[in-house]
């Protein structure tokens, strides 16, 4: 599945190792850190709902945190060049903003039924109906008949859901691979990465195209 390329950083900083499989563009969970396999089980299944919002630059860093290539160790060159110019580490450890920020950004998913969630249901249509006091913020501003809405152009409206499996995920994180900074980069291309050779930048284009 691709989508996982998009959450891929959160997958790596929890521990699980990944195999992307070329011919189907399929990305799968080889090992499980101990005692983790059935909440990343979980955190995928949700993740197989979720559109594929997945950028240039998340594909680049995927390729650089991905094992297994086709079940062959990773052969990829300049993988660590790539995660220190992706604005996601600092001192070879993952900033703790990003991994939140991107639990958040990828998390969007549609309806085939409008005014309803045909994959999360009521997780998604129902949050926020009753004031929960051990949580911050205010009660929805939404019925749940609001979530998912038909647009004047037909289409359904999207919304974003950190499922309670996605947050399982992220605070499974261990606290020793993750660090903290003020200041991140939002975006590198293949030219920023310095030091890395014409011959290589050129290798890394002819994968990025295929996915």
């Amino acid at each position: 599945m691709s989508n996982i390329i998009q959450f891929a950083p959160l997958l790596s900083a929890v521990g699980a190792e990944m195999n992307y499989i070329t011919a189907s563009n399929e990305v799968e969970i080889v090992t499980y850190p101990k005692g983790r396999k059935s909440l990343i089980e979980a955190a995928v299944k949700d993740i197989e709902n979720f559109l594929d919002v997945k950028t240039p630059d998340d594909i680049l860093l995927f390729f650089a945190l991905v094992n297994f290539i086709d079940n062959e160790v990773n052969p990829i060159p300049g993988k660590d060049n790539i995660k220190s110019n992706s604005g996601f580490f600092k001192d070879n450890k993952f900033i703790q903003q990003k991994l939140a920020l991107l639990k958040t950004n990828k998390s969007w998913h549609t309806s085939s039924v409008a005014g309803r969630c045909s994959y999360f249901g009521n997780l998604c249509t129902d949050r926020g109906a009753e004031v929960n006091g051990s949580k911050r913020g205010r009660k929805a501003t939404r019925s749940p008949n609001q979530y998912h809405e038909l647009k004047p152009n037909g289409t359904i409206s999207r919304e974003q859901l950190i499922t309670p499996s996605i947050e399982a995920l992220y605070r499974a994180i261990p606290k020793e691979v993750v660090t903290s900074a003020t200041k991140t980069k939002e975006f590198f291309t293949l030219e920023e990465l310095q030091g890395l050779p014409k011959s290589q930048i050129e290798y890394l284009r002819a994968i990025l195209e295929k996915v």
